[in-house]
């Protein structure tokens, strides 16, 4: 119980973060000049601020993505042989997501996939981590 309550907890905080961090990667490195120049003119309490409107109205989707990763892990963590593919609902919900919220979601499934395989990776840890101390 304290595992899933954790791992709700974790992936819900870290999904809005994730998703920001992700795409602006992504911008930076595929060379998207407006995300350069925001960073560089827009003064940061502006971006701070964004970023809290950003969180706050993500807060639901988060707390489903991070439900989503209970069940995951619920479902599948349990065997040695579905061990492997756990988390790759995560993966799948975040893409999900983008085909729900919009109608052309081409440009945006990237930074979807990748905010989940992120996500994925944090599950990950949580996930080896436990395995580690239940058979240590």
């Amino acid at each position: 119980m304290f595992i899933s309550l954790l791992l709700w907890l974790l992936i819900a905080l870290t999904t809005w973060p994730v998703f920001v961090a992700v795409n602006l990667a992504i911008s930076y490195f595929v060379g998207e000049g407006s995300v350069i120049d925001m960073l560089a003119q827009e003064p940061m309490r502006n971006i701070v601020a964004s970023f809290k409107q950003g969180y706050k109205e993500s807060a639901i989707i988060a707390a489903i993505i991070g439900l989503v990763a209970v069940i995951d892990y619920q479902l599948l963590s349990k065997n040695r042989f579905t061990g492997y593919f756990a988390g790759v609902f995560v993966i799948v919900a975040c893409v999900v997501v983008n085909f729900i919220y919009f109608k052309e979601p081409g440009q945006e499934i990237f930074g979807f996939a990748l905010s989940g395989v992120v996500l994925w990776i944090i599950y990950k840890f949580v996930d080896i981590g436990f395995r580690i101390r239940r058979v240590g």
